[in-house]
């Protein structure tokens, strides 16, 4: 015959499961996008096409000019902004 585990007395009962709660009307579920965010990526998507190209004078232009012109998109400087250290020496 098998051993059977012990069983404890201290033992937590498991939580209710969550219930599924609709989004609430009126309240939008994705973040919201700047109107400029579209016309940022573009001129972003055309400094990547430029590096691969390997038009690194027009890629400086085009991605400084990102970063010069849409100042609030943080996710494009971070992408664009290169650590001053790689971890690497």
């Amino acid at each position: 015959m098998a051993k059977q585990r012990p069983t404890s007395k201290s033992r937590v009962p498991d939580p209710e499961p969550r219930r599924y709660s609709p989004p609430q009307p009126g309240v939008p579920t994705t973040p919201q996008r700047r109107s400029t965010y579209i016309e940022a990526v573009a001129l972003y998507e055309r400094g990547l096409e430029a590096v691969q190209r390997h038009d690194y004078r027009g890629a400086i232009d085009l991605l400084e000019a990102v970063l010069r012109q849409y100042p609030e998109e943080r996710e494009l400087h971070e992408r664009i902004v290169a650590p001053e250290s790689s971890g690497k020496d």
